[in-house]
């Protein structure tokens, strides 16, 4: 019985410790992504940035930066899904990233949690939150920094839209690997 008992034990440790083993690797995977994205942001806003005052001399390379460290890769941007239909939007969109989103007082993990907050204060913009939740997570953001930003609404636009924007997120955290489905 204690060999039984034993075996047991040792069976139960080496399960844990391989779940370990994958848990850190999956962290370690996470953080090589974010110093990655960290990285591709600090070279576009060398390349698209004027001399010292953070304005974009390249409004289109800098929103095309902003946009590949934000979509899933494959993703349309905006401007160029609008180009036929609202073409103008799409330019409206594009400027904005390009010489806002862009600048480097601001990270894009930080823009990306102030836009999530607007959008579900917003509400009624659930597509967009969802591509910004997913966007915040490309940045560096972690899941539970997503949570507290959005928690964050509540006191200000009310628990219905906190809700509504939580139930976006928790499905578009899953997609993104960045919480687990329950």
């Amino acid at each position: 019985m204690t060999t039984v008992v034993a075996n047991a034990a040792a069976a139960h440790r080496s399960a844990a410790g391989e779940e370990i083993e994958r848990t850190v690797e999956e962290a370690a995977e996470i953080r090589r992504t974010a110093e990655e994205t960290a990285a591709a942001e600090e070279t576009a806003a060398a390349e698209v940035t004027a001399a010292g005052d953070g304005a974009p001399t390249d409004v289109a390379a800098a929103a095309a930066g902003v946009f590949r460290s934000l979509a899933a890769p494959g993703g349309a941007a905006p401007w160029e899904s609008l180009a036929d239909f609202a073409p103008a939007l799409g330019a409206h969109i594009q400027h904005g990233l390009g010489t806002l989103t862009s600048r480097p007082a601001l990270d894009l993990r930080t823009r990306e949690l102030a836009t999530i907050s607007i959008l579900a204060a917003l509400g009624n913009a659930e597509p967009q939150l969802a591509f910004h939740v997913a966007g915040a997570v490309r940045a560096g953001a972690g899941a539970q920094e997503v949570i507290e930003a959005l928690s964050q609404v509540a006191l200000y636009a009310g628990i219905p839209r906190t809700l509504n924007a939580l139930a976006v997120a928790r499905k578009a955290l899953v997609e993104v690997g960045a919480l687990a489905d329950r």
